[in-house]
């Protein structure tokens, strides 16, 4: 599920889902849209303008008259990330501490609404429904695991959350939009120092993600699970799948093909999803455009990739590509040394603004001394 926006793709967890978080539970089980607005808005009040929530780095509980209390648990959960998480600590909140605005994005399981706490503006991820089960919960449980275990940068700041059913929440930073409806659904200028500055961006939170211990592996990289900072800041979303058993969950069109074969797989898995946010970036195209799910899981397994740009593409990233793609997830390079090559390139020389200006060459210079014997003569 993406955070902002929703969905296009089906997943192999879920057929005839727009989202891979959809639960296998009767229709007659899940809230309409409207129906988890209405929930909302009917009882959720304006709030005090306060001060803005900080992440505290202590283990204790609020001594304030507020209903906020910071909650540090302790689990053990494994799953086929092999990924546990001890000592994550949020912000407890009380869902009338919200102020609920306008549906974001979401779908699925849950739904994205920006608002306020405590004065601030706020994205909240919303789970609001009596009849929350416990395989559900368990999904949301897991992903506030994974983000409250996280301080970096380029990932989405947890600020608070709800963990009693039937209004589970979770409140964190409000970006401005996602990657995919920058580069897909407005015609805002790119600059290729732009793009080189997304693509590390997004290596340096998925750098981050991977030298945890154990290595945090997100598993759904795509353009809409990357969020854009009004100064156009790249930030990691949605940790759904970091826990989750199923190896085929996923949108085909950014999976690798061991997880397209649901095979083991390995944190790789993340670089050839990188892969294809680079031809986003350098195309402005989304992959694999037309074809259906399955048609892409075979092209991909017979070694198909998308056609590697050539205009307005540093001969870098074409090469980050083909690696980050390989078939053999052993061939593809670690996130340090893309990172580490990234940081390294420095945009081209624009010799005709340089000429522009009246800043010549070597030839230049050698034509001027030139006349210049000439004209002594």
């Amino acid at each position: 599920m993406s955070d902002y926006g929703s969905d296009e793709f089906e997943d192999d967890e879920h057929p005839g889902s727009s989202s891979k978080h959809s639960i296998s539970s009767p229709a007659s089980d899940k809230y309409s849209d409207d129906d988890y607005e209405e929930a909302f808005e009917d009882e959720t009040p304006m709030l005090t303008q306060t001060q803005s929530p900080q992440k505290s780095n202590e283990h204790k509980t609020s001594s304030s008259s507020s209903s906020s209390t910071t909650t540090t648990t302790t689990t053990t959960t494994t799953s086929g990330n092999d990924t546990s998480f001890r000592g994550t600590q949020w912000t407890h909140i009380d869902p009338e501490e919200l102020e609920i605005g306008q549906r974001i994005g979401g779908g699925g399981f849950a739904i994205v609404f920006e608002g306020r706490w405590k004065g601030k503006h706020v994205a909240l991820k919303t789970l609001f429904d009596p009849r929350v089960g416990e395989k559900l919960k368990q999904e949301f449980m897991d992903e506030l695991h994974v983000m409250s275990s996280l301080s970096h940068p380029n990932c989405v700041d947890l600020y608070a959350a709800n963990t009693r059913p039937p209004k589970l929440v979770i409140v964190m930073e409000l970006c401005d939009r996602s990657l995919y409806q920058f580069l897909h659904q407005t015609k805002e200028p790119l600059s290729q120092e732009l793009a080189m500055q997304m693509a590390r961006d997004t290596a340096s939170g998925l750098a981050y993600l991977h030298e945890q211990s154990p290595p945090i592996i997100h598993r759904d990289i795509k353009s809409m699970n990357l969020l854009l900072t009004v100064n156009k800041t790249v930030k990691l979303c949605d940790y759904g799948l970091v826990t989750t058993k199923v190896t085929a969950a996923g949108t085909p069109s950014y999976m690798a093909p061991e997880l397209l074969q649901s095979k083991p797989f390995s944190k790789k898995v993340d670089v050839y999803a990188y892969a294809i946010i680079l031809y986003e970036l350098f195309t402005r195209e989304m992959p694999w455009t037309g074809y259906a799910a399955m048609e892409v899981r075979q092209m991909v397994l017979d070694g198909e990739r998308p056609d590697v740009p050539t205009v307005d593409c540093p001969y870098l990233i074409r090469g980050l590509m083909r690696r980050c793609w390989d078939g053999d997830s052993q061939k593809r390079p670690s996130f340090d040394q893309i990172l580490t090559e990234i940081q390294a390139w420095e945009p081209p020389i624009n010799h005709i603004g340089l000429l522009d200006a009246g800043v010549g060459d070597s030839l230049d210079s050698l034509g001027g001394g030139m006349m210049g014997l000439s004209l002594r003569k």
